[in-house]
C-alpha cells in the first residue's frame, strides 16, 4: 500500500487506498468514493474543490502534505497536419512528452510512462535519455486532464466530445512500469472514474514477457508488439531487449496464448532501409506470424539528430505492404503524425534537450 500521509498526490492513491485513508480519518466509507469521483471523474486539482467533504477532512488532507498539483506545461507545439505535442515539467523536474492526434472520427492521446527508456533501442530518441524513472498514477492521470484542458481551449480539438482514445506507448517501456500502468488502466475503466471502455486503450510494448504474461490476465486492453525484424539477430541489433526475451519465446505467447483469443493484436513494424526492408524480410514476417490472430501496422522509421538509419522510400513501402497482403495478411501503413514537430513514433525527446 502507498504511503497515507507527507507530501504526497492524493491521485496516488488507488480506491482501496482511499477507503483505507477514510477508515484512518474516522469518516464514513461513502467518503472513499466521493474523493475517487473528485479525482478521476471530475479531475479537480485543488483539495478544497472537493465541496461535499466535510471542511475538517479538507484541512486534516491539507495539513497531512495531499496536494493535487498538476506538472507544468512547458511547451505545446501544434504540427501542420493538427498534431499536439505538449512537454511537461514534473514536480521533481523531469520533462515527459504525451500527444494528442486528431483525426475524422477520433481524438487519440498518447501517453508517455518513463521519463527515458532503458531498453535502448535504436532506432528510437527515447532511448538515450539516460535518467529513465517510472512515473507514478498522478503522473499518468495527469497528462489525460492537462490533454483535456488543452482540448477545451483548441478551437480545432472542440468539435471532439472527448478523447476517445487513449495510447500507452509515448516515452518509455509501459512493461518495466507494470504495477502504476496497472492502476492507470483500472482508473481509466472504471465507469466511476473515466469510464473508457478497454476497446479504446492500447498499449504498446517491446515484449517483456512476465509482465506480459501478467497484463494479460489482469486486463483485457488491446495490445501492440514492437517487433521490427523477422529473425533474431537483426531483432537484437535493433532491439537489446531481445536478448533477454527472445521473439521466438515472444511469437509463441502471442500464438498460443488462450487470453488472446478475443482481444484485439497489432504487430507494430518500423521499416528501416537496408536492415529489416527486403522482400525476403517481409516474407519470413509473414511465415513467423502464420497462427498469430493480429493486424500488422508499417511504419516507416522517423528520422531524428543523431539517427544512425534511414526510412525506405514509398515504392519500398509498397512493395513490403504487398508481400504481406499476398500472403494474407492485414496490413495498415501508418501515416506518421507530428513529424514536422518531432512528434511521431520513435521522435519523443528529441527537442527536451532545448526545452529543459
Amino acid at each position: 500500500m502507498a504511503c497515507l500521509s507527507g507530501s504526497k498526490n492524493l491521485k496516488d492513491l488507488s480506491k482501496e487506498e482511499l477507503s483505507a485513508l477514510v477508515r484512518e480519518y474516522g469518516e464514513p466509507s461513502y467518503r472513499a468514493g466521493q474523493i475517487y469521483r473528485w479525482l478521476f471523474a471530475r479531475g479537480v486539482d485543488t483539495i478544497d474543490s472537493m465541496t461535499d467533504l466535510p471542511q475538517q477532512m479538507r484541512e486534516r488532507l491539507k495539513k497531512e502534505g495531499f496536494h493535487l498539483k498538476l506538472p507544468e506545461t512547458v511547451a505545446t507545439e501544434r504540427s501542420n497536419d493538427g498534431t499536439i505535442k505538449v512537454v511537461l515539467r514534473l514536480l521533481d523536474g523531469s520533462l515527459v512528452e504525451s500527444v494528442l492526434i486528431p483525426d475524422e472520427r477520433r481524438l487519440t492521446l498518447c501517453v508517455s510512462t518513463q521519463t527515458g527508456c532503458n531498453l535502448g533501442c535504436r532506432f528510437c530518441k527515447t532511448a538515450s535519455f539516460k535518467r529513465c524513472r517510472n512515473l507514478s498514477l498522478s503522473e499518468l492521470v495527469a497528462q489525460v486532464e492537462i490533454a483535456r484542458k488543452l482540448k477545451q481551449k483548441e478551437p480545432a480539438l472542440r468539435q471532439y466530445h472527448r478523447i476517445t482514445n487513449i495510447v500507452i506507448m509515448g516515452m518509455g517501456e509501459p512493461l518495466n512500469n507494470l504495477d502504476e500502468v496497472l492502476r492507470f488502466i483500472k482508473v481509466l475503466t472504471d465507469p466511476s472514474a473515466m469510464g473508457y471502455s478497454p476497446r479504446r486503450i492500447t498499449l504498446s510494448t517491446a515484449g517483456i514477457i512476465p509482465a506480459l504474461k501478467t497484463l494479460l490476465k489482469s486486463t483485457r486492453i488491446n495490445l501492440a508488439i514492437s517487433l521490427n525484424a523477422t529473425d533474431e539477430r537483426t531483432r537484437t541489433f535493433l532491439m537489446p531487449v531481445n536478448r533477454r526475451y527472445p521473439m521466438k519465446k515472444l511469437l509463441r505467447i502471442l500464438r498460443y496464448s488462450p487470453l488472446l483469443k478475443r482481444r484485439s493484436l497489432t504487430i507494430e513494424y518500423v521499416l528501416i532501409r537496408d536492415v529489416n526492408d527486403s522482400k525476403e524480410d517481409a516474407r519470413r514476417l509473414a511465415e513467423i506470424l502464420r497462427g498469430v490472430r493480429c493486424k500488422v501496422n508499417l511504419i516507416a522509421l522517423n528520422p531524428f539528430e543523431g539517427c544512425p538509419f534511414s526510412p525506405p522510400d514509398e515504392a519500398s513501402v509498397e512493395r513490403f505492404r504487398n508481400i504481406l497482403e499476398g500472403c494474407g495478411l492485414t496490413v495498415l501503413v501508418r501515416k506518421s503524425r507530428g513529424r514536422d514537430i518531432l512528434a511521431a513514433c520513435g521522435q519523443l525527446g528529441a527537442r527536451m534537450d532545448k526545452t529543459s
